[in-house]
């Protein structure tokens, strides 16, 4: 299968569910523009858990089939805050589905585009 059911907030109030591809992509303001939300059309969902669909190759410790929460948490991992383990204070965290904490949250909502409302989606193996 090369598609999955997303639900997509393409404008504010208005959702759409429909097939689309597994691969990632489009500007919402938001009501604290200190938190950046990720650039429309976006697949928003906060706090998943489900079963491993496939690993890559770089994966340890985790094998298809598992069952798994995803730490919302994304961050760098090399800027002086995540270097000092203090990833809560990284540049770009970003609670991925739902908003980010940083000028360059939207690095991260790129490299993770889905969130929890949809089938499929891809995180670090971190989290």
């Amino acid at each position: 299968m090369t598609t999955m059911l997303a639900a997509r907030l393409y404008e504010a109030g208005q959702p759409k569910t429909g097939r689309r591809p597994k691969t990632s992509e489009g500007t919402l303001t938001p009501s604290r523009p200190e938190l950046p939300l990720p650039k429309l059309p976006a697949i928003f969902g906060l706090d998943v858990a489900g079963e491993i669909a496939t690993v890559g190759d770089r994966v340890q410790n985790f094998r298809k089939g598992d069952r798994v929460y995803v730490n919302p948490g994304l961050f760098c991992g090399s800027c002086p805050a995540c270097r000092a383990d203090d990833t809560m204070n990284c540049t770009n965290y970003t609670f991925s589905g739902y908003f980010g904490f940083g000028p360059d949250s939207q690095k991260q909502f790129d490299a993770y585009p889905y969130g929890g409302m949809c089938e499929y989606m891809i995180a670090p193996q971190h989290n």
